[in-house]
């Protein structure tokens, strides 16, 4: 989480959302990503997007089985759906929202096989 803790203070210090995402699989970083939105002008680019594509370039592939994402900030939509369909074993929260605490837990009981744990750090 330090690392993604570390991620979310460059996107502060580029005026975006302070924002950080790490992405590891065996003790390993496959991918970290801060939010970009402003740098680059794109939408798109939030953290956990920023270090799912950091990830699939360094594993030549886009699944993610068996990785942990470590995210500062709950993920929205989008990046909840990325993380989803790159198959993220588990998304560890640093700060949750009780409205994202409440989703996440109605998903989990539904189909519990698709999104590993999600906890507060």
């Amino acid at each position: 989480m330090r690392l993604a803790i570390d991620a979310a203070k460059k996107a502060a210090a580029h005026d975006d959302v302070p924002v950080g995402c790490v992405l590891v699989k065996d003790g390993q970083v496959l991918g970290t990503g801060e939010n970009r939105r402003e740098v680059e002008q794109d939408p798109t680019a939030h953290a956990e997007v920023v270090a799912l594509r950091n990830a699939a370039k360094q594993l030549s592939g886009w699944r993610m089985d068996g990785v942990t994402a470590y995210v500062t900030l709950e993920p929205c939509a989008m990046c909840a759906g990325a993380l989803l369909n790159a198959r993220v074993s588990c998304v560890l929260v640093h700060c949750l929202t009780l409205e994202f605490l409440e989703l996440s837990l109605e998903h989990q009981m539904k189909r519990p096989e698709q999104l590993g744990p999600v906890t507060t750090c």
